[in-house]
């Protein structure tokens, strides 16, 4: 090979050369730019919390009677459910509010130990539920349903139930209280390592929580207690600025 072509070779190689080490650097470079990007966010939490009364209660005043006869534990029945509604009108409640249910009928036999059936009796269970808006008003007639065990209704276990149905209410503002915590606890973060905190890059929404107002209350049971705590927490991440 001449002289020229030897020089000629060279001095290609040397352009490819410089043209893989300039690509080269530019990915290498790009890599370290969005590497350091990426490293420049912050991902917080934001809560926000609300105390909130249940706006609608409902109440199963459960009964039960017996007798000998299907027909005795009937008639029986009926008149302790009488009594359940009136008690219930007595209180204040309206018409719509006062749901008496269908009784449903239990046979029981004893037998000795031959299994010969020796006596024979019927148990008939019942309810009357309220549902209404007044939640003050459910407390109240729970505390007087002793009135009823006088008239001789033999009652079972039966508890109110409060519900919040107005989370629509005040999820705005509480998303926005909970976005504000989060930016809050950002800009620590921003200030700690000599940065702003910038826009948002991301948010992500928890789901919304209910659970008592008081820690304990029912067991931790949400839809026995009338007051309540609403609560939210955000995911965000905001991005740092030098």
């Amino acid at each position: 090979m001449s002289e020229t072509a030897n020089n000629k070779f060279y001095a290609i190689g040397a352009l490819f050369l410089a043209v893989g080490m300039s690509v080269g650097g530019y990915f290498i470079g790009n890599m370290m730019y969005k590497s350091k990007v990426a490293t420049n966010i912050a991902t917080v939490r934001g809560l926000a919390e609300r105390d909130v009364k249940a706006n609608i209660a409902s109440w199963s005043v459960n009964f039960e009677a017996s007798g000998d006869t299907a027909a005795v534990a009937y008639e029986t029945a009926n008149a302790s459910k009488a009594k359940v509604v009136a008690f219930l009108k007595e209180a204040g409640f309206a018409d719509a509010e006062v749901t008496p249910n269908a009784l449903t009928v239990n046979k029981r036999e004893d037998r000795d130990n031959t299994g010969r059936i020796t006596a024979t009796s019927y148990v008939i269970y019942g309810s009357v539920v309220v549902r209404a808006e007044d939640v003050d008003k459910v407390a109240a007639a729970t505390q007087k349903v002793g009135d009823l065990v006088g008239q001789g209704v033999l009652l079972t276990s039966s508890y109110p139930q409060y519900f919040y149905t107005k989370l629509n209410d005040v999820k705005p503002e509480m998303l926005g209280e909970a976005t504000r915590n989060a930016r809050t606890a950002a800009e620590q973060f921003a200030k700690d390592a000599n940065a702003k905190v910038g826009a948002i890059n991301s948010a992500g929404q928890g789901a919304f929580t209910l659970s008592p107002r008081d820690a304990g209350e029912n067991g931790g049971d949400e839809s026995g207690s009338m007051f309540k705590k609403v609560r939210v927490v955000t995911t965000i991440s905001f991005y740092l600025e030098r």
